[in-house]
């Protein structure tokens, strides 16, 4: 490399750094989105106040959403089921048209632009898979109760919670001390 060159592009990249240091200086009022074509992304958008509370309320749906899967999944139930939880809950709690992808190791949900509100997709990654009934059987008796209408969509963060805590039961039998 020339070594004008080499200062040319450091120089650029410390530009680049002080740029974005700015930028986090600097009050940001709403999100921060990508905007994209047919031919790609295009750039950063920041939304309106107005768009706020609406994508706000669809990152909530996703996220609870994005819970309860990862719950499911990390509890050892099968991703049929996981997917067909999300789906129920996402639909429940008015997330429109969305899709869901769920391998081994992650769950992600992509809810589609609608209007004026640009599109979302977010993704949990579940690290540790172990069997856990209780959690799974609570877990998809909220989904029914939430899919049916018996719980409004503002109690499940607090059920979801409590079945976050829930601990294993042991066997009196596993509890003996054995002389």
């Amino acid at each position: 490399h020339d070594r004008a060159h080499v200062g040319d592009e450091l120089a650029t990249v410390d530009d680049r750094l002080e740029q974005h240091r700015r930028s986090l200086e600097e009050p940001r009022a709403g999100w921060k989105t990508w905007v994209a074509d047919d031919e790609g992304p295009v750039g950063f958008a920041v939304t309106g106040p107005s768009e706020d509370a609406e994508l706000a309320a669809v990152d909530h749906g996703v996220s609870l959403a994005l819970r309860v899967g990862t719950l499911l999944l990390a509890g050892g139930a099968p991703t049929e089921d996981v997917e067909a939880a999300i789906f129920a809950v996402g639909t429940a709690v008015g997330l429109g048209t969305f899709e869901v992808d769920i391998t081994y190791g992650s769950i992600v949900i992509s809810v589609a632009p609608d209007n004026a509100r640009p599109g979302l997709t977010d993704m949990r990654v579940v690290r540790g898979r172990s069997t856990h009934y209780a959690r799974v059987a609570a877990a998809h008796q909220l989904v029914l109760d939430l899919a049916e209408g018996r719980i409004p969509p503002s109690d499940v963060e607090r059920r979801l919670s409590d079945i976050e805590h829930l601990r294993r039961r042991r066997a009196a039998c596993a509890l003996e001390k054995h002389a």
